[in-house]
């Protein structure tokens, strides 16, 4: 799987698969993006990102600074 769609709440939302990144963990990774309801490309480019700081959290053990989780 390269990349995948989720129609949420009106929108479509199209990610593309990290090269590390188990299925599983991708669409866990979408299903989190989709939740945010990004409007807008900044919006979604934002939630991005995010979605892969939640990953790291979340799936690998990483840790950030609290700033950057309370955006979570």
């Amino acid at each position: 799987m390269l990349s995948h769609s989720i129609n949420f709440n009106g929108y479509i939302y199209t990610l593309s698969k990290e090269p590390e990144e188990s299925n599983d963990i991708f669409l866990k990774r979408l299903w989190y993006i989709s939740k945010k309801n990004p409007k807008t490309v900044e919006e979604l480019n934002k939630d991005i990102n995010l979605s892969l700081i939640w990953r790291n959290t979340k799936f690998y053990d990483c840790t950030y600074n609290q700033e950057i989780l309370d955006k979570l």
